[in-house]
């Protein structure tokens, strides 16, 4: 074997497969060496007593922990939701099947005895397992306390709270959707996670009280994907303070549009912010409403830059926002970026539209042939855009509303549309959004035809200066 230096090992290293690196520590010392850094150098970790007892031995390795930087905690469970006995677990599963064939336009009603979920549902090996895998779940979720040893891992700078679709990836764990989708491959096998319990969110908070009891002091990076907002209402004073990197998005979740939750919402999102306001290090943030994902009419009452930002705080060292599945006001969305024009550098916009006028005056639903909208606001924002940033990195993607839900323009990063804005906003010249291109969303139309109610969207079209 040529000799290399070890800089130029630690590089290969990098790229060597997880499953490969034990086999790669056997070549030489030094090998030895850089592949356990390697190795060791983020963790997994899940709701389980094997799981708890890894990390414990780990900490108590002085050698081994040292290489520790980042963790990724997968809260998935394996619990179903009132399955006790082996009968529940029958109709859970063919009523999964059954959903299953309704989501497949050509799914043959006789291919339902051989999908995945019916040939789980009289499986009694995997019935007996899935007891076994909660009754230990259980008891992890109940010692909690001994994630104590998380203290001892003095060079973590990096946690990731992740929930959803996940699959391994090179190093720690991809998350590849919010659900899991389709039947379940051949041979049929429960998942972690098949039942997700994103709408209470509780293992994400039980992860987030955890982090922030036992290693919120040193931590440089967090990622939250995806938490229940109510987490940040249980904030502790000086929790977080060193923060210099922050990705949160907020699980499925839904407020309906009344005053009970409208108040409740509200709070959160207080919470939220004062949460945003405490990290005061911060160089980059990227925060996801999550909107899509629950109820229509759900999240479009009061999740907005406004509630979530204010009017008046400031990173100082902010270089790096990203913004998705926002409602906002020209104003509140310039005034946001023009606080932090000095150092912002990387800007990312996904799914952005305004907020339905706030007013008293009447407002009545947009009349489908007002195509093209005639004074579009977002042309003019981007131009401000242009005049106040002076940015390296920026896109702008997703469904950029200029009537809510009705009028707006769809934009796949890669289109050249997108590529146009990217260009305007970085170079200047001409802003290359313009009326006649934009989209008419057929969502209108299904919400025409059902009769008004108290909590209806009500529309307008602002066509003001921002």
């Amino acid at each position: 074997m040529p000799y290399l230096p070890a800089e130029i090992h630690r590089i290969i290293a990098q790229y060597v497969h997880r499953e490969d690196l034990p086999s790669y520590r056997l070549v030489n010392r030094q090998l030895y060496d850089i592949g356990t850094e390697e190795l060791f150098s983020t963790i997994v970790s899940h709701y389980s007593t094997a799981s708890i007892d890894r990390l414990k031995e780990l900490s108590a390795n002085e050698r081994l922990r040292r290489h520790v930087k980042t963790i990724f905690w997968d809260t998935n469970l394996w619990s179903l939701n009132n399955v006790r006995d082996f009968h529940e677990w029958e109709r859970y599963f063919a009523h999964r099947a059954e959903i299953d064939r309704m989501h497949n336009a050509d799914f043959d009603s006789r291919h339902l005895y051989t999908s995945g979920y019916t040939q789980l549902s009289q499986n009694r090996r995997e019935w007996e397992a899935y007891l076994d895998r909660v009754t230990d779940e259980k008891k992890a979720r109940k010692a909690l306390e001994r994630l104590q040893v998380l203290g001892c891992f003095q060079n973590l700078r990096s946690i990731h709270i992740v929930h959803g679709a996940l699959l391994p990836a090179h190093r720690g764990l991809q998350k590849v959707a919010e659900l899991f989708l389709g039947a379940l491959p051949a041979p049929a096998v429960l998942r972690r996670g098949l039942e997700l319990e994103g709408f209470n969110g509780s293992p994400g908070v039980e992860a987030f009280l955890t982090i922030q009891q036992y290693c919120k002091s040193f931590l440089k990076k967090f990622r939250l994907n995806a938490v229940h907002p109510c987490c940040f209402s249980l904030l502790e004073p000086g929790a977080f303070d060193n923060l210099s990197s922050l990705n949160i998005k907020l699980s499925p979740w839904t407020c309906r549009n009344n005053p009970s939750t409208r108040s409740s919402t509200i709070q959160l999102m207080n919470d939220l912010k004062m949460f945003l306001v405490r990290s005061k290090q911060l160089e980059s943030l990227r925060i996801d409403l999550n909107r899509g994902n629950a109820t229509t009419r759900g999240h479009r009452a009061v999740l907005s830059v406004r509630q979530v930002f204010g009017d008046e705080h400031t990173w100082p060292k902010l270089r790096k926002l990203s913004l998705r599945n926002f409602f906002t006001t020209p104003e509140s969305l310039l005034l946001l970026l023009s606080r932090h024009s000095s150092t912002l550098k990387d800007l990312r916009l996904h799914s952005i539209g305004w907020e339905k006028s706030l007013s008293g005056t009447p407002k009545a639903r947009p009349d489908r042939s007002l195509r093209p909208v005639r004074s579009p606001v977002w042309p003019q924002v981007l131009q401000k855009m242009s005049e106040l940033l002076c940015l390296e990195h920026v896109t702008v993607s997703g469904m950029v509303d200029e009537i809510r839900f009705v009028f707006g323009w769809r934009l796949n990063k890669n289109d050249g549309l997108a590529a146009a804005i990217t260009d305007y906003l970085i170079t200047g010249r001409q802003c290359p959004l313009i009326a006649e291109d934009v989209h008419f969303d057929g969502i209108c139309e299904s919400e025409d035809s059902t009769p008004e109610s108290e909590d209806s969207e009500s529309w307008s079209v602002s066509t003001a200066s921002p």
